[in-house]
């Protein structure tokens, strides 16, 4: 389905879209679709709440090519059926049956194209709908050697592919197109429970070569991001890339987010989506390492990701609050010490937004008693009941932040998944805690410290979550921080608390 990231729409899904899953910065939100898993984590904490659309291509409806059949004799690489680079209809088949059928396609590339796949099987209102495909595309060489490969995009608002690539060389390449299940089951896993039956097997993808004149895709030789405005409102979101020609490179963009881009919710955030390396990935010969903002006026670094320790699934996502209309700098690096390799690209996709909702009382949400913080209970696109919210550690990490979360309405039957993210998301908060309290006694349920280097919540994503706490009308989630880093200034931080189903 087409993407739709527009600014402004993200906002608190996109920092709650990391963990609940798997906000705008968050997680990725309260998804339960196949191939996601209720509850698994990602540096915020659910799939984000947007459809998004990048500003790379207009996506073509049509239905071009041959649909699949059992039997439909592009089933190996021997068989794959010949497509070709920017084919507006794009090539459409059918997994028939979806448990065993995999389709391959054959297309002509050259040495350094930058290409952009696009899957779309899931309604376009329902982008977790049952009852249809979840895709994995896979990219073979010429020697039918995987070198790229996507589940869902990054970041993740549907379960339709999309993969972003440079091809390493001259020649022909194959696609492959099959389900989820299929795909784990090849992995040596097996389906996730309650995945529903795939009744409607059809899909379209479409191959579409990047071009840095078209507004909305920037080449490191351009280096300064762009807007391109959204008719509905809002800019659509600006993919960029470059390559590594030495170990110690540093790829420098500027960017200003126009004045006028929507805030829904929360602060004016930048956003800035990385993506995993190699085979299982984009396929770049050596991974990003240090992706940061830096304010040109102070020289100060705000926000800083180690890339390398990008989720597989999720990607990873900086996410630093700015002053839409002022300059920054973004600045790129592959992973310290690594051989940049025979096709060393990287790709980042920027967008701008809200947040998760802020706190509103900086002293007197230090004392929990105050109960000064009392986020509202919200929904996730999936109808997930979830609490949303962020702020800043600040006075040297010595400050502490309180949030009062009513459990009134809630239904008792549900589990608890929640967690927070700081340095996962760029923030210079280090060694951040968060901790469950109840609310009558302010007794621990359960804490957590951040792990750096993955995204971890109170419980992991194939665990049970916390159970409801019956006796208890509210309660108090309390973050701090063990120091802040004497480089990265951002005090940054954003959470959330789900209640889901109890996972069978």
């Amino acid at each position: 389905m087409r993407t739709k990231h527009l600014f402004g729409v993200l906002g608190v899904g996109a920092l709650a879209a990391a963990l609940i899953a798997a906000c705008g910065s968050t997680t990725k939100e309260g998804e339960t679709g196949a191939g996601g898993g209720a509850g698994s984590t990602s540096s915020g904490t659910t799939t984000t709440t947007t459809t998004t659309t990048t500003s790379t291509t207009t996506t073509p409806t049509g239905t071009g090519g041959e649909a699949g059949q059992p039997g439909d004799g592009n089933e190996s690489f021997a068989e794959a059926q010949d497509v070709t680079i920017g084919d507006k209809e794009g090539f459409s088949g059918e997994l028939d049956p979806v448990d065993t059928d995999y389709d391959y396609y054959k297309f002509a590339g050259k040495k350094g194209q930058v290409l952009f796949f696009l899957a779309d099987a899931k309604p376009d209102d329902d982008p977790y709908a049952d009852g249809y495909p979840d895709l994995v595309i896979t990219l073979y060489d010429s020697d039918k050697q995987q070198i790229a490969e996507n589940d869902d995009p990054i970041p993740r608002n549907t379960q339709d592919s999309q993969l972003y690539t440079v091809l390493p060389d001259d020649g022909d390449y194959y696609v492959r197109v099959g389900d989820f299940c299929l795909w784990l089951e090849g992995q040596g896993d097996s389906c996730p429970p309650g995945v529903a039956e795939v009744t409607e097997p059809g899909y379209t993808v479409w191959i579409i070569e990047l071009d840095p004149a078209e507004e909305g895709n920037v080449s490191e030789a351009e280096g300064a991001m762009e807007y391109k405005a959204n008719p509905n409102g809002g800019y659509y979101a600006s993919a960029a890339w470059g390559t590594f020609g030495k170990k110690d490179e540093v790829d420098t963009f500027t960017f200003s987010v126009p004045k006028d881009a929507p805030v829904n919710d929360g602060r004016a955030t930048a956003y800035i989506e990385v993506y995993p390396s190699g085979s299982t990935g984009n396929g770049s010969t050596v991974p990003t390492g240090d992706v940061s903002i830096v304010d040109p006026e102070t020289k100060e670094t705000i926000g800083l990701l180690d890339a390398t320790k990008v989720d597989v699934t999720f990607g990873m996502s900086l996410s630093t609050p700015v002053a839409f209309g002022k300059s920054y700098e973004l600045k790129v690096s592959p992973e310290a010490g690594k051989d940049p390799g025979s096709n060393p690209f990287y790709f980042v996709l920027h967008y701008a937004g809200g947040s998760n909702p802020i706190e509103t009382d900086e002293k007197g949400n230090d004392d929990p008693l105050n109960k000064v913080e009392k986020p509202e209970l919200q929904q996730s696109s999936n109808g997930v009941p979830v609490y949303w919210f962020a702020g800043d550690i600040i006075n040297g990490a010595t400050d502490l932040d309180h949030y009062v979360l009513s459990l009134s309405g809630v239904d008792q039957s549900l589990e608890l998944r929640g967690g927070c993210f700081a340095q996962r998301i760029g923030s210079g908060l280090r060694k951040m805690k968060f901790s469950l309290l109840k609310g009558k006694d302010q007794s621990v349920i359960k804490a957590m410290t951040e792990n750096p280097d993955k995204d971890e919540g109170f419980v992991a994503g194939d665990e049970p979550g916390l159970p409801f706490p019956t006796n208890e009308k509210e309660l108090i989630f309390k973050v701090e921080a063990g120091s802040q880093d004497d480089v990265v200034k951002g005090t940054y931080y954003s959470c959330y608390l789900g209640f889901f189903e109890a996972q069978q």
